[in-house]
């Protein structure tokens, strides 16, 4: 008997036993790197595992998040949404926030239903994510810095953006290829993480080296990083109107707003006109980009030119682009010289109708954190206030809680050691671990996290037992005879079940294998009865228009029946129950909600069928309906 190759096979694919934490502007490409290593999995069972249809695989590597949806249920177990997942590890989560919310929405439901094709009807598809879509970009300093922190060392999204070359964080050249071989380290479809060697030369050696100081290119990727996570909103459709308008009017004019954002931007990426400053960012930029941002004519699909632009009324009117409420704060006229600097603080403060208390407590040197927690500020007013500051108010405030901290800990006579500072710290990394994977087990933890899972071993191996234990009922067992293994395996299952009453055949297999194996093999007729399938509801009710609602029973569990009679009895419940709980309903259409259980009684009971569904319903049940005037030819 020839052998089947394994591409004809339709491989099932279970899904991530290990989900790794994956931080705020962690890529896509990192989820499904890890999940093939970790569960050993082929390219094409990756690609199963989350997206479940092959025939709908979005372009790797994902950037843009299609099928979000799909990989939330599939991956993370509904622990985040579809929209969480676009927002926190896809581009989208930058792109997105210069569309109106309507057109978000829309382009959020085309990348759930796995139409990437509209992208060009909502950015700029030549100096978006598509124009350098397929090979993914790094920075090392990053990756040392995951490694140092015990995380996952993941590919970062904002690395991705074409027109930035470094690293928002460590202003580091972003790297592509090998420096031995000149390859690519990840094509976006080898499913390769950042830490891993050259696919070709197997080199882990890497050429990194720190940017050219241009303030221009290191301030623009602090400020995407800043709109990726949401303190940029003034860049809004909503808001960047009053954002103009706003700045033309403290410019004094349009024109002079133009002259001023152009030498600001000439002076920043150091070029001597706006032409030139194109061929610095590798993307072609309109001569009169500002003007047209400026008069509001600017297309949304674009926006390089929008970034630009507030990046200059950023620096040259900083009240403005700070967020804050919809009303557009005034700049206050604060004398330098007539109070101190611990009043003009206070004056400032009580301007913006801070409490005196928040002030208080940021001087004596409680973190931010803290000081929201115990007073009634949230966090963006608290940021926002801070970022209004003047400069040397704002280096005043800095060095009082330097001090302030400094005098605390001199006055804490038990002050927190480095142990006790790791164990805390790697205690809450399990701990953060556990809570998306609630079946992690001590080999999963220890691949997933090394450097914590060995220190907590060697360190705090008492309090790694109580939340970790041991794993002493996986270790395969012994029976003596198949009467002893039934017995054992019936336990388990009944066990799984009582804990579990909705559970399915499927979800049981995955939680015990052996033993569903086992019993299906060896105690059918047991295996049947106590396990059975659960049906799935496939009665269609889109052809139900009747004002009043159809309701269903519960489902029936589908199961073998022992003879013809039992499948007769529940037929026959079936019919009576959708009676009982619909009496509005005619005879054509409790024949549609129950075809198969009519089909099965009119051959078995026609004499009770016709009894019991008479062939006309009661006629004070029945609507007339009204005849039109009939029409002669």
């Amino acid at each position: 008997m020839p052998r089947k190759s394994q591409r004809s096979i339709e491989i099932e694919t279970q899904p991530p036993a290990v989900v790794p934490y994956l931080f705020r502007g962690a890529a896509l490409a990192t989820l499904i790197a890890y999940q093939r290593r970790a569960m050993g999995f082929t390219v094409e069972q990756s690609d199963r595992a989350f997206y479940g249809d092959q025939a709908r695989l979005p372009n790797a590597p994902n950037l843009l998040g299609l099928g979000a949806n799909k990989i939330a249920e599939r991956v993370f177990g509904q622990e985040i949404s579809g929209i969480d997942v676009l927002m926190r590890h896809t581009l989208f989560g930058f792109y997105g926030r210069f569309l109106p919310d309507t057109t978000r929405e829309s382009w959020a439901k085309d990348l759930f239903d796995f139409r990437g094709r509209a992208l060009a009807s909502y950015i700029d598809i030549t100096s978006g994510p598509l124009s350098s879509l397929g090979e993914l970009r790094k920075c090392t300093e990053c990756i040392s810095q995951d490694h140092e922190d015990g995380r996952l060392a993941a590919w970062r999204v904002l690395h991705q953006l074409p027109f930035l070359n470094h690293c928002a964080e460590h202003s580091s050249t972003l790297i592509s290829h090998c420096a031995a071989c000149k390859q690519p380290y990840e094509r976006g479809s080898d499913y390769r993480l950042p830490s891993d060697g050259c696919r070709y030369c197997n080199s882990v050696t890497v050429q990194s080296q720190k940017v050219e100081s241009r303030p221009g290119a290191l301030s623009l990727g602090n400020l995407c990083a800043r709109i990726f996570n949401g303190f940029a909103g003034h860049l809004e459709p909503t808001q960047w109107g009053r954002c103009v308008a706003a700045t033309v009017s403290k410019l004094e004019g349009l024109d002079e707003s133009v002259r001023a954002i152009e030498g600001h931007l000439r002076r920043t990426w150091r070029v001597r006109s706006i032409s030139d400053l194109s061929a610095v960012l590798g993307r072609k930029l309109p001569r009169d980009f500002v003007r047209l941002e400026l008069q509001l004519e600017g297309s949304p699909r674009v926006v390089l030119p929008r970034l630009l632009t507030y990046s200059a009324i950023e620096s040259l009117v900083p009240e403005i682009s700070n967020d804050g409420p919809p009303e557009i704060p005034q700049r206050l006229a604060i004398r330098r010289n007539v109070n101190g600097e611990a009043e003009r603080l206070a004056e400032m403060a009580n301007a913006h109708a801070i409490a005196r208390g928040v002030i208080d407590r940021l001087i004596s040197g409680d973190s931010q954190a803290a000081v929201i927690k115990r007073e009634a500020i949230s966090r963006r007013r608290l940021q926002q206030f801070i970022k209004l500051l003047p400069i040397d108010l704002g280096e005043y405030l800095a060095a009082q809680q330097r001090a302030g901290r400094t005098a605390r800990q001199a006055q804490n006579q038990t002050t927190i050691s480095k142990r006790e500072r790791l164990r805390g710290e790697r205690r809450q990394t399990l701990l953060d671990a556990l809570a998306v994977n609630p079946g992690l087990r001590r080999i999963d933890a220890a691949g997933l996290m090394p450097t914590e899972y060995r220190w907590l071993t060697g360190n705090d191996s008492i309090w790694l037992d109580s939340v970790l234990p041991t794993e002493k009922a996986f270790k395969p067992r012994r029976f003596r005879s198949d009467i002893e293994r039934k017995k054992a395996y019936r336990a388990d299952v009944l066990k799984l079940l009582k804990a579990r009453p909705t559970i399915g055949r499927n979800e049981a297999v995955l939680s015990l294998p052996k033993a569903m194996a086992w019993l299906r093999f060896n105690d059918r007729v047991w295996f049947d009865k106590n396990v059975p399938v659960r049906a799935h509801q496939r009665i269609s009710t889109s052809w139900y228009k009747s004002e009043k609602p159809l309701v269903l029973p519960a489902a029936i569990l589908k199961r073998r029946y022992a003879d013809d009679d039992e499948r007769t009895r529940a037929a026959k419940k079936f019919v009576s129950q959708v009676k009982t709980l619909n009496p509005h309903l005619l005879r054509s259409e409790i024949c549609r909600v129950c075809s198969s259980a009519i089909v099965w009684l009119r051959a078995r009971e026609p004499a009770w069928l016709k009894a019991n569904l008479p062939p006309r319903a009661d006629p004070s049940l029945v609507k007339k309906r009204p005849r039109g005037p009939s029409i002669k030819p």
